[in-house]
């Protein structure tokens, strides 16, 4: 009776109800089988089994191809040979259903065994036998290139383990001790999302007929970056990224633990806005406006020179903040906090003034991250993308794909999928008895619930064999991990009530008394200390060192 498969790694989808458990018992049980021909859409066009003559299945849980069906018909009439307008044919499927008869009721209890495509035909004719014999397999036979699956139109085909995507970051009032003139703050500490606001007002604007502006330059020194909670990052790759007038731009801090960003020039007498996309702290930010000498006036080759502006952030005692003293930005400073530096022109008399204005206030920073990408919506985007399938069903996970996967061509989905489902552990990919697609953990049965028992199954034994090898039982099993090649070995071992006293007699130290490093010693334990694990080592004579 179809009602449960015993096999380890098959899902139970049907829970035996009474009627079924007592077809079981019926002294005699009269079986019954109906095929239904199916269309590109699974619906029902006509009947195959007043035609069949015998069949048989099986069902193997260790393969993705779960049901296989061979079934021998009698062709009763032309519509049974093999043709696009004919039964038999590549766009058609057949739906078997087994039957059982109860003697009570007579009523036929019927029971799904699968969705199966034609595979191999093969075809008898002579006086007295006009046979088809048909071997049918489930519907992963569409995605693995038996009958269709493979990706085509491209030379490899590419799953990356990352993707690029473009992220809001909304930051407000986080920015922390700006300054203090004491030996407590070494710099100044800005959070993400902190607005600095900047005049562009360069020092030097009475030699335009000789020079011209060639570039303007932020520079921001004395970095460090921090983490979400204020840990300063090590990494030897990070990076300083900012927004620069919404445009983001990442720099390497070079060994001076400084970094230098391009701004646009036709900026110079205007604003620039910067964003911080990090939590760093610096020591100054310094903006170069670079000039070069339009033509050469009793000179031999053309000069540049740069004048620069200086926002100090730092106490020392050279030097003071630009800042006022003991303030919080977003805290004791409500929303914005201005600052105007006054800079001596390059000729006696002129002077301009540049300000600094520091906005902790809510904003949005548009910011391009890398993500890790999710396997499950690969594996279901692989699913109804490239397979084109609408009936599955797939157990969610936080999994994402460890490394990029790439496939050449020929490749099927099938391959795509078994690569995606192989990256867990022990999970299955099969369809079941009504072509819906599975993929899914391997269930372990063990606390599944018992639909039949050991007392209702009992009465229904006709033979039973078993077999068992007593010399596979072992009371001692000993388990390894790497095998390690050991410098010194010892069983001179003993346990006391603080933990272990081991002898090695011929255990070398250095001059600084000490063991080598990465030396390898190996012991043979005397018994279990649980309590006391700790392990007392003394060399040849006799004082312990460790």
């Amino acid at each position: 009776m179809e009602l449960i498969y015993l096999k380890w790694g098959v899902i139970i989808l049907y829970k035996p109800t009474q009627e079924d458990i007592e077809l079981l018992f019926q002294g005699y049980i009269e079986t019954k089988i109906k095929i239904e021909l199916l269309d590109v859409n699974f619906k029902t066009i006509d009947t195959l089994q007043d035609a069949l003559i015998s069949d048989n299945y099986s069902v193997d849980a260790d393969s993705d191809i779960r049901r296989t069906y061979e079934g021998t018909f009698y062709c009763k009439d032309p519509s049974f040979f093999i043709g696009k307008d004919r039964k038999i044919w590549t766009d058609k499927y057949i739906r078997v259903w087994k039957g059982k008869k109860n003697n009570k009721t007579g009523q036929i209890v019927w029971y799904n065994i699968g969705v199966y495509l034609f595979n191999d035909t093969s075809y008898t004719y002579n006086e007295s036998t006009k046979h088809l014999t048909i071997s049918c397999v489930d519907l992963i036979s569409k995605l693995n290139n038996t009958f269709s699956g493979q990706i085509t139109g491209a030379v490899t085909f590419q799953i990356p383990c990352e993707q690029v995507i473009t992220k809001d970051i909304i930051k407000h009032s986080e920015v922390k001790t700006i300054s203090e003139n004491g030996s407590t703050v070494a710099n100044t500490r800005v959070s993400i999302g902190t607005n600095f606001k900047f005049s562009l007002k360069s020092p030097h604007t009475n030699l335009s007929k000789h020079y011209k502006l060639a570039s303007i330059e932020i520079g921001i020194a004395g970095v460090h970056i921090f983490d979400a909670d204020w840990n300063i990052i090590t990494s030897d790759d990070v990076k300083l990224k900012l927004s620069i007038d919404n445009s983001i731009q990442s720099r390497e801090l070079d060994k001076y633990n400084k970094a230098l960003f391009l701004i646009d020039k036709s900026k110079l007498d205007s604003y620039v806005l910067v964003g911080f996309l990090q939590n760093i702290s610096f020591t100054n930010i310094i903006i170069y406006f670079n000039y070069i000498e339009t033509q050469a006036d009793f000179q031999t080759y053309i000069s540049n020179f740069c004048e620069t502006v200086y926002w100090n952030f730092c106490d020392t005692n050279n030097q003071k903040s630009c800042l006022p003293v003991n303030k919080l930005i977003g805290e004791t400073i409500t929303e914005k906090l201005t600052l105007t530096q006054s800079i001596e022109g390059r000729y006696p008399g002129t002077s301009y003034n540049n300000s600094l204005t520091i906005d902790t206030t809510e904003r949005a920073l548009t910011d391009t991250i890398t993500q890790p990408i999710s396997w499950y919506t690969t594996v279901t985007d692989a699913i109804k993308k490239l397979g084109r399938i609408d009936n599955y069903t797939v157990e969610c996970t936080d999994f994402v794909i460890p490394y990029d996967l790439e496939f050449s061509t020929g490749t099927s989905i099938y391959d795509i999928l078994k690569e995606l489902v192989n990256l867990m552990i022990n999970w299955e990919i099969f369809f079941d008895t009504n072509g819906v697609l599975h993929i899914q953990p391997i269930p372990t049965l063990y606390e599944d619930e018992i639909l039949l028992s050991g007392e209702q199954l009992k009465s229904l034994i006709i033979s039973e064999t078993n077999k068992d090898s007593f010399s596979n039982i072992r009371n001692i099993t000993e388990v390894w991990g790497m095998s390690l090649d050991a410098a010194y070995y010892t069983d001179k071992c003993k346990k006391t009530s603080t933990g272990y006293n081991i002898i090695f007699d011929d255990l070398i130290f250095t001059d600084e008394k000490k063991i080598s490093n990465n030396t390898i010693l190996a012991v043979k334990i005397d018994e279990p200390n649980i309590r006391n694990p700790q392990i007392t080592i003394t060399y040849y004579s006799g004082k312990p060192r460790i």
